[in-house]
C-alpha cells in the first residue's frame, strides 16, 4: 500500500514547476522579432509522482495507529494495495468500492475513497480520479461533520487539491483555476493554502494570463509572507512582470527577493521566520539572471552585461548558462558591438550540438545579422540560405525574413518576392509575419505592383491591430509605416478617393514623423486625381512651405500648378510653373509623361499545395459540381503559381469539358485576364469579346467589357477605350464598376488633352443617372472631402447643394451638422448657431441632433451667452438622457456654474453628472472636479469618499485611478493618519508603476509615512526603490538626501 505524507511543504508540484520554468528562462532572452518563444509542450507532467506517494505513505501510517481497527477492514485495504501494486488495477478498484458501498458506517470509507481515487491517478486515467478525488472529498467532509476528527479534514483537503491536479493534467485548465481557487477560500488555513495558489499562478501562465499569475503570486506574499514560496513567488511575478514589459516593479520584485534570500541564508531575526523554501537551489541563478532580463527590456544594456558576465562566471553550470550568453550578446547587438556580440553567439552554436535547440537556433539568426552589420553580407548570406533549407532549424521564416532583406537591400527584387512569399508561408508568429508583410510591400512597391503592395500593408495593418502591446511594443510606428506606404500604394495604383483616409490617419496620428512631407505629397496626388483641386492646392503649398528642401518638391510645384490650372487660375498655375522651371531647369515634367500601371493580381497562400488538393478532388469526382469546382480552382491555383501557359490551358480544358458549368464564364474570363496580365493586351481583346459572345447573360459581361476598355487604354487607343468605358457606364450604371469606369473615362480624355470633358464626366453621370445608387454617393462624398481637406467654403457649397438635390436623403441631419461644424471653422458663429437650430428643428430624432445642441451649447459659452449655453446644456441632458454627449454637457454646465460663483448648482450637477454616467469619461471628470473641491475647501471626508469611488471603478482610466488614490493618502497624510496614508500609497506602488509621477509621488510619501510611523528600515526601502528608479531627477535625488539624513540618524 503506496500511502504518504502527500502534501509536506516542501515539494509542490516540482514537475509542474518545470514548465513554467521553461516558459520563462527560455524566453526571458528577447529575440530580434518576437518577446518569448513558450514552449509549453515540452513538458510532460504537472506534478510531482513522489509527492503522490507520501501522500499514501500517511494515509496508511494514520490507518494503522487508528484506535480499534478492525483487522478484516485493514486486511482489505492493504490487499487493494497489494492487487494494484501486481498491476490487478480493476481487482483493487472494485474491492475498494464493494467496501465503499458494503460498510456505509465504516470509519475507514474516506481511506477507501481516497485510495481508490489514487490508484486511478497513477494510472493516468485523469477524468476517473477526477470524479473519485471527488467523491472522497465529499465523504471526507461528511465523516468530519460526523466525527470531528482533523483525519478526515485533511483528507477532503487533500482530495480537492488532487482534484484540481486531475483535471488540470487533462488540459482543462481554467476549470482547474476554478478548483484550486475554491480551494484557497474553504481551506484558508490548511497547509495546502500556498500550494493552491503557487498551481493557480502556474496554471494561468500556460494560458498566457499573466497580469492574473501576477495577482496570484501577490497573493502568496501578502497572505503568506513566510510561505515556502515566498521566494519563488517572487521570481515568478517578476517573470511575468518582465514579459509584461515592465520592468521597473519587476526589479522592486527581485530585490525583495533577493534580500529576502539573503536574509534566510543568514538567519538572522527576519529569515528564521521563513519556512523552508521550494526551489531554492536556483533561486540566486535566477534572481540574477532575471535582474539582467529587466535591464535589457528596459535597454539598459552596459548593466545587463555586467550582470550577465558575472553570471557566466559564478554558475558554469547552471541550466540558464546559454541563455544568459545570447542575452548578453543581445545585447552587445544593440550596442552596436557586433565583434562582441558574435563572440558569445559562436560560444553558443559551438558547444550545443543539436540546431533545434531554442538557444542555439537564435544564436545563429543573431549572428547572420551581426555579420550583415559588419559589412560581411555575403557570409550572413550564406549562412542563412543554409539556414533556410536545414530541416530541423525551427526559425526558418526568420531566416527568410533576413535573406529577402538582403535581397531587397540589393536590389534584387525578384529574388526577394520569392523569398518572402515563401517565408510567409512559414511564419507562425505575429511579429514575424507583421515584418514580412511590410518587406514584402516594399518589394510590391519597387517592383510597381501596386495592387500586391497594398494587400501586404493591409495585412501587415490588421495584423498588428490584433496583436497585444506585450508582444508588439512599437506599434504605432508600424502602424504608421503600414498606412503611410498603403496610401503611397493606393494612390500609384489610382485608388486616389481610398488612398486619402490612410494617409490623412498617417498625418493625424504622426504630425511631426520624418516622413511628413512624403505623406502630404501623396495626399495631394491623391486629392488632384479625386477632383478635389482645391484640398489638393492646400496640401501642396503646406508641404513646399512646410519643407522647402524635400526631395518632392519639384513634383509637388507641379502638382500645383496643375491643379490652379484645372481651377481656371491661369496666373497662379503660370507663375508655379515659372517657379518649377527656374528652380529645376532639368525637370522630368517639361515633356508631358504620364505612366500609369495596371492592376495587379491576386496571390494565395501555399497556392501549391491547393493545386495538389484541387487536382485530387477533380479527378475523383468530375461530374460532380465540387469536381467542377476543384477543377476550377486548380486553373487558378496554376496562376497563381506564375504558371500562365499551364493556366491557360487548364482553362481552355475546363471550358471545353463542362461548358454548361457555372464556372465556364470565369474560366474564359480569367484567360483574358491572364493575358492582360502578361501584356497581350490585343489578345487578351480577343479572349473578353469571346466570352461576351459565348455568354452574353453572364453577370461578367459588364467586367469583361471594362477590361477591354483597360485593354485599349494601355495599347494608348484611347478613343476605342472610351466607347467601351462610356458602355459599361451607359449600359450598367448600377453596376460596382460604374464608378471606376467614370474615372478611367477621365483619364482617358485627360490624356487626349481633353480636360474639361473629363471634369464634367461625373456631373454627366448624375445627371443621366439619377436613380443611380451611386449619384448620392458621389454628391456627398464630394462635401465630404472638402471639408476633410479644410476647404470649408466650399465643404458648405456642396452640402448645400446635396440638401436642395436630396430633400429626403437620409444623410441630411449629417450634412447639416457638418455644415454647422465648417462656419466654426471658418470662424461664423451666427451662421452655425442657425444651421444647428435648423438641424433640430427639422431632425429632433436624428443622432445629430444632440450634437449639434452640445455644438450649440460650447458655441454660446464661448460667445459668454452663459444662460443660452445653460439652458442648451440643460435640454440636451433632459431630451437626449441616453445619448454620448449628454455627459459631455453635464460637465460643461457643472463648469459654467463653477465659473459663476453658483457652487450649490455646481456640487449638485456634478454629483448629477458623476451618479448617473459612472461608466462615462465625462461622468469620471464630474467626480474628480467635486472631489478637487471639497480638497480644495478642506472638506477633508468627503473628498476621500469622492475620490475612492474613483478607485473603485473599473471603467476610469488607469491614470485617473492612480491620481485619485495619491490624493487620498495625501489627504490621510495631512490629517495624521499615517497608516491609513501608508495602505493608500503602497496600493498604488503595487499596481500603478507604470503611471510614473503618481508612481513616484505615492513611494516617496509613503517613506514619510514609515518615518512618522517610526519604521525607519520601511522607510529607508522605500526611499532605495525610488532612488534605483529615478536616479538623475529630483525624486531621485530628493530620495537619496533622505536616505543619507535617515541612515545618519540611525
Amino acid at each position: 500500500m503506496v500511502v504518504n505524507n502527500f502534501f509536506t511543504k516542501a515539494l509542490i508540484t516540482v514537475s509542474f514547476f518545470v514548465i513554467i520554468a521553461k516558459i520563462s528562462f527560455s524566453q526571458i532572452v528577447e529575440p530580434l522579432y518576437n518577446y518569448g518563444i513558450e514552449k509549453i509542450s515540452q513538458a510532460q507532467y504537472l506534478y510531482d509522482e513522489g509527492l503522490l506517494e507520501k501522500d499514501k505513505y500517511w494515509l496508511l501510517e494514520i490507518f494503522e495507529k487508528f484506535p480499534d481497527n478492525p483487522a478484516k477492514e485493514k486486511a482489505i485495504l492493504i490487499f487493494a494495495n497489494i492487487d494494484f501494486a501486481q498491476s490487478n488495477v480493476a481487482t483493487a478498484v472494485n474491492n475498494l468500492s464493494d467496501f465503499i458501498s458494503n460498510n456505509e458506517k465504516s470509519p475507514f470509507i474516506s481511506f477507501a475513497a481516497f485510495e481508490k481515487a489514487v490508484m486511478m491517478f497513477q494510472t493516468k486515467d485523469y477524468k476517473t480520479s477526477e470524479k473519485y478525488f471527488l467523491d472522497a472529498q465529499l465523504i471526507a467532509e461528511k465523516e468530519y461533520k460526523i466525527r470531528n476528527d482533523e483525519i478526515y479534514y485533511n483528507i477532503a483537503v487533500k482530495s480537492m487539491f488532487w482534484r484540481g491536479m486531475s483535471i488540470a493534467l487533462q488540459g482543462k485548465y481554467e476549470e482547474a483555476i476554478i478548483i484550486f481557487g475554491e480551494h484557497f477560500k474553504k481551506y484558508p488555513t490548511s497547509e495546502y493554502a500556498d500550494d493552491a495558489l503557487f498551481a493557480v499562478g502556474q496554471l494561468y501562465e500556460i494560458n498566457k494570463q499573466y497580469d492574473n499569475a501576477i495577482t496570484s503570486y501577490i497573493k502568496i506574499s501578502s497572505e503568506y509572507p513566510y510561505s515556502g514560496y515566498s521566494i519563488i513567488a517572487r521570481i515568478r511575478e517578476a517573470n511575468n512582470l518582465i514579459i509584461l514589459r515592465k520592468p521597473a516593479p519587476a526589479l522592486t520584485t527581485l530585490s525583495i527577493a533577493e534580500n529576502n534570500l539573503n536574509r534566510i541564508k543568514k538567519s538572522d531575526s527576519i529569515g528564521i521566520k521563513f519556512e523552508p523554501q521550494q526551489f531554492i537551489e536556483n533561486s540566486e541563478q535566477e534572481i540574477q539572471y532575471l535582474k539582467a532580463e529587466a535591464y535589457v527590456v528596459s535597454k539598459d544594456y552596459r548593466r545587463a552585461i555586467t550582470i550577465l558576465d558575472s553570471f557566466i562566471v559564478a554558475f558554469p553550470n547552471s541550466v540558464m548558462l546559454y541563455y544568459a550568453k545570447l542575452s548578453a550578446g543581445w545585447a552587445y547587438l544593440n550596442l552596436r558591438d557586433n565583434k562582441s556580440a558574435i563572440k558569445y553567439f559562436d560560444d553558443i552554436i559551438y558547444k550545443i550540438e543539436k540546431i533545434e535547440t531554442i538557444e542555439r537556433a537564435s544564436a545563429h539568426i543573431y549572428r547572420t545579422i551581426a555579420l550583415k552589420r559588419m559589412g560581411n553580407v555575403v557570409q550572413a548570406q550564406k549562412e542563412l540560405l543554409g539556414l533556410s533549407v536545414h530541416p530541423n532549424y525551427p526559425f526558418i521564416s526568420l531566416a527568410l525574413l533576413e535573406l529577402g532583406q538582403i535581397y531587397y537591400e540589393s536590389g534584387e527584387y525578384e529574388s526577394a518576392k520569392r523569398t518572402l512569399e515563401r517565408a510567409d508561408r512559414e511564419a507562425t508568429e505575429a511579429i514575424v509575419s507583421i515584418r514580412i508583410h511590410i518587406l514584402l510591400g516594399a518589394t510590391y512597391l519597387e517592383l510597381e505592383q501596386w495592387s500586391n503592395a497594398v494587400r501586404e500593408y493591409r495585412t501587415a495593418e490588421q495584423i498588428t491591430l490584433r496583436t497585444p502591446n506585450i508582444i508588439l511594443t512599437n506599434k504605432d510606428n508600424i502602424l504608421a509605416e503600414t498606412r503611410l506606404k498603403q496610401g503611397i500604394a493606393l494612390s500609384q495604383n489610382h485608388q486616389y478617393a481610398e488612398a486619402i483616409t490612410p494617409l490623412l490617419t498617417f498625418l493625424g496620428d504622426n504630425p511631426d514623423a520624418d516622413r511628413t512631407d512624403e505623406a502630404l505629397f501623396w495626399l495631394a496626388e491623391s486629392y488632384f486625381r479625386s477632383d478635389l483641386p482645391r484640398n489638393a492646392i492646400e496640401t501642396y503649398k503646406s508641404l513646399i512651405e512646410k519643407y522647402p528642401l524635400t526631395k518632392r518638391k519639384e513634383e509637388a510645384l507641379y502638382g500645383l500648378g496643375w491643379s490652379y490650372f484645372r481651377l481656371s487660375d491661369f496666373s497662379s498655375s503660370g507663375r508655379i510653373f515659372s517657379q518649377l522651371m527656374s528652380e529645376f531647369p532639368e525637370s522630368k515634367y517639361l515633356v508631358e509623361i504620364s505612366a500609369r500601371q495596371g492592376d495587379g493580381y491576386y496571390i494565395t497562400k501555399n497556392f501549391v499545395k491547393a493545386a495538389e488538393y484541387y487536382k485530387k478532388g477533380a479527378d475523383i469526382a468530375p461530374n460532380t459540381e465540387d469536381g467542377q469546382y476543384c477543377a476550377y480552382q486548380l486553373c487558378h491555383a496554376l496562376y497563381q503559381q506564375g504558371s500562365y501557359d499551364k493556366a491557360i490551358a487548364s482553362l481552355l480544358a475546363y471550358v471545353r469539358k463542362y461548358t454548361n458549368s457555372t464556372y465556364a464564364p470565369n474560366a474564359l474570363y480569367l484567360i483574358g485576364w491572364i493575358r492582360f496580365q502578361q501584356k497581350k493586351y490585343a489578345e487578351a481583346i480577343e479572349d473578353f469579346n469571346f466570352l461576351i459572345q459565348a455568354y452574353p447573360k453572364s453577370n461578367l459581361i459588364p467586367r469583361a467589357h471594362f477590361a477591354i476598355a483597360d485593354s485599349y487604354y494601355n495599347l494608348g487607343k484611347f478613343e476605342n477605350a472610351i466607347e467601351e468605358y462610356k458602355f459599361v457606364i451607359e449600359q450598367y450604371p448600377s453596376n460596382s464598376l460604374a464608378p471606376y469606369a467614370v474615372k478611367s473615362l477621365q483619364y482617358c480624355l485627360m490624356e487626349l488633352g481633353r480636360i474639361d470633358e473629363a471634369t464634367a464626366v461625373p456631373d454627366q453621370f448624375i445627371a443621366v443617372n439619377p436613380e443611380s445608387p451611386f449619384a448620392e454617393e458621389f454628391k456627398y462624398g464630394k462635401a465630404q472631402m472638402f471639408y476633410s481637406g479644410r476647404n470649408y467654403k466650399d465643404a458648405i457649397s456642396e452640402y448645400e447643394a446635396f440638401i436642395k438635390k436630396y430633400p429626403n436623403s437620409e444623410k441630411n441631419p449629417e450634412a447639416l451638422f457638418w455644415m454647422g461644424k465648417s462656419y466654426i471653422n471658418l470662424n461664423d458663429p451666427e451662421n452655425a448657431i442657425r444651421v444647428f437650430n435648423e438641424l433640430q428643428k427639422k431632425y429632433p430624432e436624428s443622432d445629430f441632433a444632440p450634437l449639434s445642441l452640445l455644438e450649440l451649447g460650447i458655441l454660446y459659452k464661448q460667445s459668454n451667452f452663459t444662460e443660452k449655453a445653460d439652458s442648451v446644456f440643460k435640454k440636451l441632458m433632459n431630451v437626449y438622457p441616453d445619448h454620448n454627449s449628454a455627459p459631455n454637457a453635464g460637465f460643461e454646465r457643472a463648469m459654467l456654474k463653477y465659473s459663476l460663483g453658483d457652487t450649490i448648482s455646481f456640487i449638485n450637477i456634478c454629483k448629477f453628472t458623476a451618479n448617473t454616467y459612472t461608466d462615462n469619461p465625462y461622468g469620471h471628470k464630474s467626480r474628480y472636479s467635486l472631489a478637487m473641491y471639497y480638497r480644495n475647501k478642506n472638506l477633508l471626508d468627503s473628498a476621500i469618499i469622492e475620490f475612492s469611488k474613483l478607485t473603485k471603478d473599473s471603467t476610469v482610466a488607469p491614470e485617473l485611478s492612480a491620481e485619485a488614490l495619491y490624493r487620498i493618502g495625501e489627504l490621510w497624510l495631512k490629517q495624521k493618519e499615517f497608516e491609513k496614508a501608508a495602505e493608500t500609497f503602497n496600493i498604488v506602488y503595487q499596481k500603478y508603476a507604470d503611471i510614473e509621477d503618481w508612481y513616484s509621488l505615492s513611494i516617496l510619501s509613503l517613506g514619510e509615512c514609515y518615518e512618522n510611523l517610526n519604521q525607519i528600515e520601511k522607510a529607508i526601502d522605500a526611499y532605495k526603490v525610488l532612488q534605483s528608479l529615478r536616479p538623475g531627477d529630483d525624486y531621485g535625488e530628493t530620495a537619496a538626501r533622505r536616505i543619507k539624513r535617515l541612515e545618519k540618524n540611525r
